[in-house]
């Protein structure tokens, strides 16, 4: 009677082998540079973005994570965490740039994510835009972008592998 409570409780409190395992397999940006129409918007990669002297960005900016839930079981109610920070250089220097404290930070939810399947995650970045206006007159521009992403952390999950980075060149016009 002992081994059968035992086995009973053991089956209810160890992980599942089957469980949803969740990875972030790549994180990157994409731009868009003709302006909305009555069709979807084109995005591309992109390893820079234009900036204006204005602080105005010409082009849309959207950052894309592709997560893949490698296990054999649907991962319901996925949280994806964003980070955004700029390397800021003194305009009209040569030296090195330093790494801000992100300035914006946001989340997107995903319902559920199919066993063996990849979905894209799109976070359309709007804030940026008011960002940039603030540095025009303070002497400093961003010459990199960053986003780092992170996946809400699940039991018994693989931590690092919910994690990624991306970052972009940013180029004054």
């Amino acid at each position: 009677m002992l081994k059968i409570a035992l086995c009973s409780a053991l089956f209810f409190i160890a992980p599942g082998g089957a469980s949803a395992q969740l990875l972030v397999k790549e994180t990157k940006w994409q731009v868009a540079f003709a302006p909305k129409t009555a069709g979807k918007t084109a995005y591309s990669d992109s390893a820079s973005v234009p900036v204006l002297k204005t602080g105005r960005l010409p082009v849309m900016l959207r950052l894309v994570v592709r997560v893949e839930n490698s296990g054999a079981k649907p991962a319901e109610a996925v949280v994806l965490r964003c980070a955004f920070a700029m390397r800021l250089v003194r305009e009209d220097s040569a030296e090195p740039g330093v790494w801000t404290v992100p300035f914006s930070i946001d989340e997107r939810r995903v319902s559920k994510i199919p066993p063996g399947k990849t979905v894209e995650i799109t976070v359309p970045h709007t804030e940026l835009q008011v960002y940039l206006k603030r540095l025009v007159k303070t002497g400093f521009r961003p010459d990199r972008l960053r986003a780092s992403v992170m996946l809400e952390p699940r039991r018994g999950g693989n931590l690092a592998a919910g994690m990624g980075e991306a970052e972009v060149e940013v180029k004054p016009l």
